[in-house]
């Protein structure tokens, strides 16, 4: 099952977040954005606990370093134009 992690709770991450609920190999984890009602907003309408109102750097340098490489690999693996 892969993890995912959303910074910032603007509309784009709304479509996002309602494909991934058609996922059979991933889950909405958590929740981030500077404005504390749109990231609990977001993770309520997808019933997600795990929710940050903060900035991606600060978030960044909380996770572990396993997550991290998980969320660059998830990165680098996304198709380029």
């Amino acid at each position: 099952m892969l993890n995912w992690g959303i910074i910032g709770a603007s509309g784009i991450a709304r479509v996002f977040c309602n494909g991934l609920q058609f996922s059979k190999t991933g889950r909405l984890a958590a929740v981030a954005s500077r404005t504390p009602g749109k990231a609990d907003t977001l993770a309520d309408l997808f019933d997600c606990q795990t929710r940050y109102h903060t900035t991606a750097t600060k978030i960044c340098w909380r996770t572990t370093l396993s997550t991290w490489s998980t969320f660059r690999t998830s990165i680098s693996a996304m198709p380029r134009r």
